[in-house]
């Protein structure tokens, strides 16, 4: 007597054959399921530092255009000074120039030899939300340097 001879065989075989397939089958999805899982639980963990990062980058932008201002502010008050302004047309000069908060920003002009120097100073705001209470407010300082023009009479 042959065992599982005929259709018999057939059945079981494919039986078992549905019932591996099966277990293979659940299988890959609950390991899909388990990696989705923990893909959520890494981008739960690492999504608030790049945010962090993504601010940080903002308020740098706005400390390099406060840089930039103040330095073109610079530049049009030392053009005043240059030209034969006083020192109180150097600080207007300095002000409409600089387009920031006049209440922060400090100006020193030194005339010396023929030569003007006009000093910013800008304490900058950081407005960043919770970068810029890691920060505080920046000093930025520059200062620039013409040959004061003389009139020829």
């Amino acid at each position: 007597m042959r065992p599982f001879v005929g259709s018999t065989a057939r059945t079981i075989t494919r039986r078992m054959l549905m019932m591996q397939f099966q277990r293979l089958w659940r299988g890959q999805y609950d390991q899909f399921d388990q990696q989705r899982g923990q893909s959520t639980v890494e981008l739960a963990l690492v999504l608030p530092f790049l945010f962090m990062m993504l601010l940080a980058v903002v308020q740098i932008g706005l400390l390099v255009q406060a840089r930039l201002l103040i330095i073109h502010a610079a530049r049009e008050a030392a053009r005043e000074a240059a030209v034969g302004g006083d020192d109180n047309a150097v600080r207007v000069a300095a002000e409409e120039a600089s387009g920031l908060d006049v209440s922060r920003l400090q100006i020193q002009v030194f005339r010396i030899a023929g030569r003007v120097t006009v000093k910013l100073s800008y304490s900058d705001p950081t407005k960043v939300p919770m970068i810029g209470s890691l920060l505080g407010d920046v000093l930025l300082s520059t200062q620039t340097t013409m040959r004061i023009e003389s009139n020829p009479t």
